[in-house]
């Protein structure tokens, strides 16, 4: 909130940055209260609707997402729909709720656990959150169609909470790290920027620890992990900032350069 207040504060007096303070003060003698008051208000108002956007971010409802930001054509249908509609900022999804992107086009969505997903243009994925009562577990599972997502999951002191990417042949399972998947027609992508990343695909499991990558062509195992890319690793210091600091960065830039796939 104070950085909310500090940044939009100095915003507003930047037009006056090449005047001196004793003309700066003189002016507002000169406006009164009109212009205090006027100045106060537009920090109350700026203050408070930061007050809403951090506040959503950390309200997700339960067993659900929310999609923090959007850029372009960003389309959801929610659980049980037939229609699609234009996703909008802190629109709420339950399990089953699927979402794509179009060119040029990205969204940003955080989970109810604090995990935060990038979708890529070109994307289609449906979010799902798994409770088993037998052992008391819960998965959060993105079951990605097409195209490309970053992801930074946030650790759980559970031991049984999980979070996986998944295409219908590979799944990714992760709990606490940095990966990203790719979901191509040719083969399948995985990368990982920190932490530890089982990636499984006809019935063969690998491992990625940090920096490595692998890919899974289609009816194949995933390949033995290999060292990151530099195309890879240049797209994670593009996008990490991002994950990191959802409501500091902005996504339109983000959205044009996605969308790439890993070098092979």
């Amino acid at each position: 909130l104070v950085a909310g207040v500090a940044l939009v504060a100095g915003a507003l007096l930047d037009p006056w940055k090449q005047h001196s303070w004793p003309a700066l003060t003189g002016h507002l003698k000169a406006q009164g209260p009109a212009a205090a008051g006027s100045l106060c208000c537009s920090l109350i108002v700026a203050a408070a609707g930061w007050g809403v956007v951090e506040n959503a971010l950390h309200r997700v409802p339960p067993q659900s997402a929310m999609i923090l930001k959007a850029v372009g054509e960003v389309s959801v249908m929610q659980a049980g729909g037939t229609t699609w509609t234009a996703a909008a900022p802190r629109t709420i999804l339950k399990g089953g709720s699927r979402v794509q992107t179009g060119p040029e086009s990205a969204a940003l969505v955080v989970t109810s656990q604090g995990s935060v997903v990038k979708i890529d243009p070109g994307a289609d994925l449906t979010f799902e959150v798994i409770d088993s009562l037998e052992d008391q577990s819960r998965t959060t599972r993105l079951r990605v169609a097409a195209g490309r997502v970053w992801s930074l999951v946030k650790r759980s002191a559970n031991e049984k909470t999980k979070f996986t990417l998944e295409t219908p042949t590979v799944v990714a399972a992760v709990r606490g790290t940095a990966f990203s998947m790719v979901a191509a027609r040719r083969r399948h992508y995985v990368s990982c920027a920190d932490g530890f990343v089982e990636v499984k695909a006809e019935g063969r499991t690998v491992v990625l620890k940090t920096g490595t990558e692998t890919e899974v062509a289609p009816e194949a195992p995933p390949a033995p992990p290999r060292p990151m890319s530099t195309a890879e690793r240049s797209g994670w210091a593009r996008e990490r900032p991002l994950l990191e600091q959802p409501l500091e960065r902005k996504l339109w830039d983000y959205g044009k350069r996605g969308g790439g796939f890993l070098a092979d």
